[in-house]
């Protein structure tokens, strides 16, 4: 019996170019307790889905109680990655509300303009909960701008990038993927790009004459 109760080692988790978790590797001898800490959207969250097996990694192992219990990633979904992203901004931008929210309530009792934000938190943490995006939350002018003092993540506008082959890039051949992608861009209003990168990574090791 090994007396670490937890090993990871090398876990990685990629939403397309995005590296949400990158060659981690922690050990957790066992009777002991062991915290992990860390600012808003820096992957915590990802790491325990990835640990659970609520997620699939892109890459490492993870190990308890000497049983291997990782879960690793086998498809292309592009959407299934658009929604694991959003969902790890919507948890980072629910703390930040949670945070306000418990701010606001101890100022709203004096506080006329405190209680207003605070009844606007409230709406918008249940928008959030329910898995809408906070720039899809109906707002006049003056919630609008004080949402936007949050800096709430899914308040941002997005730029989705395709991570397409040659031919795709040149439109010479039809692909699924990308037109999945961009009917769902199409229908949330958001912009789209497409790139090769293969051919991205040619150009990087070009040197100059």
């Amino acid at each position: 019996m090994s007396e670490n109760i937890l090993e990871i080692n090398n876990l990685s988790k990629y939403f397309g170019g995005l590296a949400a978790v990158s060659d981690c590797s922690i050990k957790v001898k066992r009777g002991t307790i062991t915290g992990i800490i860390g600012p808003n959207g820096s992957g915590k969250t990802t790491l325990f889905n990835l640990i659970a097996g609520n997620l699939k990694s892109s890459g490492g192992s993870v190990t308890f109680d000497d049983e291997n219990i990782t879960h690793v990633e086998g498809k292309i979904d592009p959407l299934n990655d658009i929604e694991l992203i959003e969902t790890e901004l919507l948890l980072a931008d629910l703390e930040t509300l949670e945070k306000s929210e418990k701010r606001l309530f101890k100022l709203a009792k004096n506080n006329k303009n405190a209680k207003f934000e605070h009844d606007i938190v409230l709406r918008l943490k249940k928008h959030c909960e329910d898995g809408n995006l906070a720039k899809e939350f109906n707002s006049n002018s003056a919630e609008s701008q004080f949402i936007k003092s949050l800096f709430l993540l899914t308040n941002k506008p997005f730029l989705y990038v395709a991570n397409v082959d040659e031919n795709t890039l040149l439109n010479k051949d039809q692909n699924l993927y990308l037109n999945k992608l961009i009917e769902y861009v199409t229908k949330k209003s958001g912009r789209y790009i497409k790139l090769c990168g293969k051919i991205e990574q040619e150009i990087s090791c070009w040197s100059n004459p």
